[in-house]
């Protein structure tokens, strides 16, 4: 059966993912907390592992942009052509822009990308004539955002779409689903207080969960992101601080910072919570903290390890970035990981957030709005910072399922084969 045969019998469907009804609590403290914003966007993203072998390909992210306030988030942009490799994943152009306003309480992104093929070669070849994804949060209204997919073809077969695309249009499932692979389009969580929203125009989640190859038991696990823009804002007790009727997300967040009054010099320890709202356990492909651009990323550990990469964002600020392995989180359970940041010598006075990031199998992506203020202090009084949240859950040990996958059908050996044959290209043409 064919993706246009799929499509034909109704595979192809508008989906919300399943979403909880439970998660933090969120009244809004009798303080004010200080203003903070912070937004993101990428073109092209491609960040899979053929597990025989333990071969990565990674490109991008391309046209990576940020903001963040305070002190300032003044809008970010980037233009790039002939971007990614053939081999993994390619676009003729890009442009992404991303922007926060703490007097405004606004904060926006946009990614478009401009012919644009990933995964070339293998049985799900993606190719696009123009993608584009927004979002948009403010202390106004419930996010917002949308995607925009022109001649979108997968596996050489056109793909019919709406003109507005539903948020979290599964494609081909549960044909895909069976090998272990989903693609998402118009992908769209938000925060779990509303104060934030992810979109990703095109994703393509391979998890370890069932896309084994028989033969030695190889799997491809990963994210392919075609055109992703975050926004968030800190508004608590106003219409923009719960979810404005938007569903919870699968994931929900949690952060606490010790202390939370830190001097240039002194160091901060971050305790983050991710819990699994949703029926399904997570299997996590990528964890990321977005810490703001007056610290200086020292160490984490915790159940997500300690192998961490770190990569510099246009806002000044360092993208802290996990990636486990065999690391899942039961379907209502918890996890924690703390990071260990440091003060920088030059930061300017000002109150500060965190923001944090998930990858899941097959969730999605979720991210959690601003969390965990420091203030760095300057000649005048502290005003201690005031914690957007309350009443914090209480914390549960962690509950890691167990991973792995059967030998599933030769079908699914040839469609994992093929894709770690695109990596194995990548690699070649790397070392060429």
């Amino acid at each position: 059966m064919n993706i246009r045969s799929s499509l034909a019998r109704g595979a192809v469907i508008a989906l919300a993912l399943p979403l909880a009804l439970t998660g933090l609590a969120s009244s809004a403290s009798a303080a004010t907390p200080a203003p903070g914003g912070y937004s993101d966007a990428y073109g092209l993203l491609v960040d899979v592992t053929a597990i025989e072998g333990n071969v990565p390909a990674t490109i991008g992210p391309e046209g990576a942009v940020a903001a963040s306030c305070q002190p300032t988030g003044s809008e970010k942009k980037a233009n790039l052509f002939e971007v990614g490799d053939p081999a993994a994943a390619f676009a003729e152009a890009l442009g992404t822009r991303a922007s926060a306003d703490c007097n405004t309480k606004v904060s926006k992104s946009r990614a478009r990308v401009v012919d644009v093929t990933a995964l070339d070669g293998t049985p799900i070849t993606i190719h696009a004539d123009a993608v584009t994804a927004t979002s948009e949060t403010s202390c106004a209204a419930a996010p917002k955002g949308s995607t925009d997919i022109v001649g979108l073809s997968i596996a050489g077969q056109d793909i019919p779409l709406p003109d507005e695309i539903e948020p979290n249009m599964l494609v081909a499932d549960p044909l895909l689903s069976q090998l272990g692979l989903t693609i998402i389009l118009n992908e769209q969580h938000p925060a779990s207080l509303g104060r934030g929203l992810v979109v990703n125009a095109i994703h393509v989640i391979a998890s370890g969960e069932g896309a084994a190859i028989p033969v030695g038991g190889s799997v491809l696990r990963g994210d392919v992101v075609i055109s992703h823009a975050v926004s968030s804002v800190v508004c608590p007790g106003g219409p923009g601080s719960e979810n404005g009727g938007l569903p919870k997300p699968d994931i929900s967040f949690f952060k606490q910072a010790s202390p939370d009054v830190a001097k240039k010099g002194d160091t901060v320890t971050y305790t983050a919570l991710v819990t699994n709202q949703s029926s399904r356990a997570c299997d996590v492909l990528k964890f990321i903290d977005h810490v703001a651009p007056p610290f200086e990323v020292v160490a984490t550990a915790g159940v997500f390890g300690t192998a961490l990469e770190k990569a510099s964002r246009a806002d000044g600020g360092t993208d802290a970035v996990l990636r486990p392995t065999g690391v899942t989180i039961g379907a209502g359970k918890s996890v924690t990981q703390t990071f260990t940041v440091k003060v920088k010598d030059d930061a300017a006075p000002g109150t500060y957030y965190d923001t944090l990031e998930i990858y899941c199998g097959p969730n999605g992506n979720f991210i959690s709005g601003p969390l965990a203020p420091v203030t760095i202090p300057g000649d005048g009084p502290v005003t201690p910072p005031v914690n957007p949240v309350e009443n914090p859950p209480t914390i549960t040990p962690p509950n890691l399922a167990e991973t792995g996958g059967a030998p599933l059908a030769a079908a699914v050996s040839l469609l994992v084969l093929g894709a770690a044959a695109t990596l194995r290209r990548l690699q070649l043409s790397r070392s060429s």
